[in-house]
């Protein structure tokens, strides 16, 4: 009889944390769920719910959908170990030295990570976002606000200050605040924050920014609700999760005066940009 022990679903949550490189608190938080109930759920003593892949796959990557066929896999006694569910299943790339669970980060970016690549300026220009706001940076994540109505050729330039109206049962193409410029390296995934869901708006597009992807993101935000609805300037609009394909050239230094964003203010940020009607714009 073979001694090969079957992958549990507790190892695959395990493995893709140390993936992202959260602790067993920095998780909890980020999915809302007390650490004994995540242990639960992994070891099979609590029922592995769509909401809670839904916030498993907010705080480390994936979708609902594919964690759901992950515990579907593992409760039908598959074969695959950890390391395949990261590689094959989650897109997460273990390194050469792995040892059971212990998995590098080589995938998904975290917060100082995000926060010292796109800090940073480089011949007089900040990398990879325009209009990038650091405040904005959450755990594993990005958040976008709205900018402008349309698409770029044949929508409204003007930058938006006011609350954005989406009128009952229409929908909306809009386009972020923020342009993105992304290296050949590097991929992002477009996801809905819980404020625009609490809305009950929905976001139609492309999950995936493809590498050297050059401009603002466009999407359609559908209200299908009997009654408008208001998107604020400031709030989030879109989560994004940035993902490295390969070694990830770092800045080497940080030109801020500051690297405390508590202390940051609004001139720090933006300069003259930030009341600038076309910031953002790229021809």
């Amino acid at each position: 009889m073979s001694d090969i022990k079957k992958t549990t679903l507790g190892d695959v949550i395990t493995a893709a944390r140390k993936a992202c490189g959260l602790t067993q608190k920095q998780l909890s938080l980020r999915m809302d769920f007390t650490q004994g109930a995540i242990s639960l759920v992994g070891s099979g003593g609590r029922t592995f719910t769509p909401h809670f892949a839904e916030e498993l796959a907010a705080a480390v990557g994936g979708t609902k959908l594919i964690w759901l066929q992950i515990e579907d896999d593992i409760s039908n006694g598959t074969d695959k170990t950890p390391e395949e569910f990261l590689s094959e299943t989650l897109r997460l790339t273990p390194t050469e030295d792995m040892k059971g669970s212990n998995f590098t980060a080589m995938s998904r970016l975290v917060n100082e990570q995000i926060y010292d690549l796109f800090w940073t300026k480089r011949n007089g220009v900040t990398y990879g976002i325009e209009d990038f706001d650091p405040r904005r940076i959450k755990l594993t994540s990005y958040d976008t606000r709205i900018g402008y109505l349309g698409t770029k050729e044949g929508g409204d330039n003007k930058l938006i200050f006011e609350p954005l109206k989406i009128p009952k049962a229409k929908a909306l193409r809009i386009r972020t605040r923020e342009c993105f410029d992304l290296p050949e390296w590097m991929e992002a995934e477009i996801h809905a924050p819980s404020t625009i869901a609490k809305k009950s708006l929905n976001i139609l597009n492309g999950p995936i920014i493809d590498p050297g992807f050059n401009g603002h993101l466009t999407v359609t935000v559908s209200n299908e609700t009997e009654q408008d609805v208001f998107i604020s300037p400031d709030e989030p609009f879109l989560t994004i999760r940035f993902s490295v394909l390969g070694k990830m050239p770092m800045p080497e230094d940080n030109f801020r005066s500051t690297n405390n964003l508590d202390e940051l203010t609004d001139d720090m940020v933006f300069g003259s940009r930030k009341t600038s009607p076309s910031a953002g714009d790229k021809s």
